[in-house]
């Protein structure tokens, strides 16, 4: 933790080093502005109910590796605590949609490899429990096909994905919304073919 911690020290302030051929003093100033550490490898700690892969998917940083830059033509990734910090929020909201609300992402741990040109990052995950749906209501001005999809629902029919018991997840609710529609759509459909 402590190199860590002087690494970030060292990048955020103006390395000065030795240089023989610099002013009076003999100091020579670098910055550290525009430098570009690549990502050559992400590592997740704490997931899961999520493989590595499924978070790398999830979030815009990538590691590069030597065959999938000259063999595949992939772009490398870089590196720098603003991307970090929208990673954080890609993969939080990732977590979130998937019914874990109170996930908890620390920044990365940053270990820097070969000449401080590469680096690799741990994404320190703390999950905490999922949301579980506890209960499903339906509302709205036609009460009876509110009651016949509760009917339908609590009978096995496949009507709903999101039923009492299972975590909550986006995906779900978004499924069960389309199929509620097409479900009032060809309720509809007879009706507006006898009108005709």
């Amino acid at each position: 933790m402590k190199k860590i911690l002087i690494l970030k020290i060292l990048l955020s302030i103006l390395w000065v080093l030795p240089c023989p051929t610099a002013g009076q003093n003999g100091l020579a100033i670098f910055s550290t502005e525009g430098h570009s550490q690549q990502i050559r490898k992400l590592k997740f700690k704490g997931n899961q109910e999520f493989s590595d892969k499924d978070l790398e998917e999830a979030i815009s940083f990538s590691a590069n590796k030597w065959l999938g830059q000259k063999i595949f033509g992939k772009d490398p990734s870089y590196y720098s605590e603003e991307a970090a910090r929208m990673n954080i929020r890609e993969l939080t909201h990732f977590y979130q949609s998937e019914g874990f609300l109170n996930v908890q992402i620390e920044e990365p741990l940053v270990k820097t490899k070969k000449r401080n040109s590469k680096v690799e990052l741990t994404f320190v995950v703390k999950e905490n429990e999922p949301i579980t749906i506890d209960s499903v209501i339906f509302s709205g001005q036609d009460s009876v096909f509110n009651g016949q999809l509760i009917k339908m629902a609590y009978e096995g029919k496949k009507v709903l994905e999101a039923l009492p018991g299972k975590r909550f997840r986006d995906e779900l609710v978004w499924n069960d919304r389309d199929h509620i529609v097409r479900l009032m759509v060809d309720q509809a459909t007879p009706t507006l073919k006898r009108n005709r």
